[in-house]
């Protein structure tokens, strides 16, 4: 389990105040693929 720094709270006032960010690992049959997103909540 990873601590909660936004605390639940998905909303930014301004562009450049909050980062969600995530990454998956897939097996595939030449080996991982390796997939990561990053996304500005005010812009979403």
């Amino acid at each position: 389990m990873h601590d909660d720094r936004v605390r639940r709270n998905f909303t930014a006032e301004a562009p450049n105040q909050l980062w969600l960010t995530d990454i998956t690992e897939h097996p595939t049959g030449e080996g991982k693929l390796y997939l990561c997103a990053v996304k500005d909540v005010y812009s979403g």
